[in-house]
């Protein structure tokens, strides 16, 4: 015999046939669904817990200043001195952990300071940053780093807007 005659050997079994998919498309399909849905799924969680709106609701407009070094949000104080309505005296709001104190109001500052001090007290590496209007007074200013101080904090930052 020579090598050509020589052929392989098959083995077959009586009543089995060799399986052949009609639609090999349909099979790729309905293996790469469930992967297409756990992804979607994946999506749709991080996309909807990210935080879309840092401080929904209050234009506060920074004063310009040259520095360029960043910090990170601790404790932020944000001061507004709103525009009065006319014949009425300039108030200004102090807004923190989703409350309003007004400067004016002496009872409010110390809920403010009293609120300020028990944050601190929780979270002591966190750093007070004030975030002013440009209309707010220097006085208030100064008031708001010393009652910072005051409750503990080792950082007190104010926010600003590169030029």
């Amino acid at each position: 015999m020579s090598v050509r005659e020589i052929k392989p050997m098959a083995w077959r079994v009586a009543g089995f046939r060799r399986y052949q998919p009609a639609n090999s498309i349909g099979n790729a399909l309905a293996t790469t669904a469930p992967w297409v849905s756990v992804t979607l799924l994946v999506v749709f969680y991080l996309g909807l817990s990210q935080p879309f709106v840092l401080q929904p609701g209050i234009s506060v407009e920074l004063p310009h200043a040259p520095f360029t070094a960043g910090t990170r949000h601790g404790h932020d104080l944000v001061v507004l001195a709103p525009e009065p309505p006319a014949g009425k005296s300039r108030e200004e709001l102090v807004f923190f952990d989703d409350q309003r104190f007004m400067v004016r109001d002496a009872a409010q500052m110390d809920a403010l300071r009293a609120a300020l001090a028990r944050a601190t007290r929780d979270r002591p590496a966190m750093p007070v940053v004030i975030e002013a209007d440009a209309a707010v007074r220097h006085g208030t200013m100064v008031r708001l780093f010393n009652m910072a101080q005051d409750a503990g904090s080792r950082e007190v930052h104010l926010a600003t807007r590169p030029q």
